[in-house]
This record gives structure tokens, sequence and C-alpha cells, in this order.
């Protein structure tokens, strides 16, 4: 199967949360444990078939969003302190059912960065990788990570933004 360059091995090993042996949301000082609730599914089964990202479509899929900027501020959230982050509310017109938040991270030099409360119009495509914080059992004799608060081993939602829309008044 041949991928967009956006896409590359960034987009499979994301395509794993859709049901993988994901690592429980532990406390850094508690070894992670392997989900038992979900289905294992193997990396290289995703590379025939990609996973429903969080705007509804498979990663990697351009789609037309629409949505506003947030101040990452006043989410109350360390980790989003200073980041512009995306509200999207629709997805090629359909309005989701709950509204999804990516960070402004990727986007063509003539697509300026938002400011908060400002409405956004934007073709776009999802895509994500696994990582965070795992702590290794203490029976292997490694040393784990230092005591510090992190968010665990999960999926991480990125979107890249294509071209900007004028935006509805």
């Amino acid at each position: 199967m041949k991928t967009n360059t956006y896409i590359g091995w960034r987009l499979v090993l994301p395509i794993a949360a859709a049901g993988s042996v994901m690592l429980s949301w532990a406390h850094p000082s508690a070894p992670a444990k392997p989900r038992m609730d979900v289905t294992p599914v193997s990396v290289a089964s995703l590379e025939d078939q990609l996973p429903v990202g969080h705007l509804g479509v498979p990663l990697g899929t351009v789609v037309r969003v629409t949505g506003e900027a947030l101040d990452g501020s006043t989410t109350g959230a360390k980790a989003d302190a200073g980041k512009t982050l995306l509200r999207i509310v629709a997805v090629n017109g359909k309005e989701l059912a709950k509204p999804v938040v990516f960070e402004f991270l990727r986007a063509p030099k003539d697509v300026k960065e938002p400011k908060a409360g400002e409405k956004i119009d934007y073709y776009v495509h999802e895509y994500g990788e696994f990582d965070g914080v795992v702590t290794p059992p203490k029976e292997l004799g490694i040393e784990g990570p230092l005591m510090i608060a992190n968010d665990g081993f999960h999926y991480r939602r990125h979107l890249t933004v294509h071209a900007s829309n004028p935006v509805r008044k």
C-alpha cells in the first residue's frame, strides 16, 4: 500500500490504539500493565487498513474542518500553556458528537496561526503516534523515569493543516 508522505510510519503505529495491547494509565512509580480488556492488533495489519481517527475518517484522509482557535493557557493543563489549540466541531460539514481538540502544529507558511477565539475553516488530515512514559518492571533492574507528572503511554493525536478557507460569518 502506498502512503502519502505525510502519513509515513508515524501514522501506522498510532493505529494500534484502536485495539492493540495498550498500557494502563499507571502512576509513574507503578509498572505499566497490559490491558486485558482489548483484543491485540498487530501493527503489520494496520499497513493494509487504516483506523478511523478522532475526526471520524481514516487517518491520513484530507477533510474540511470548522471550529475555533483556543489559547492553550485557558485549559488549566500545564502541557497546553503557550500553545494554540484548534477545537474542531464539524468535519466535511457534519457536526461531531463531541468536539475534538488538536494543537496547531503543522501548516504551510501561507496559513497564519489563528488567534484565540477566531473561527477556523481548514483542510487537514489527522495523524499520530504512540508515545509516553513507561516504567520498566523492577525485576529487570532498569532505572525507570523520574517521578514526573505525565499522561502515560497512549496515542497522541496530531493534525496537519493543508489550507485555510475563508471563514463564514
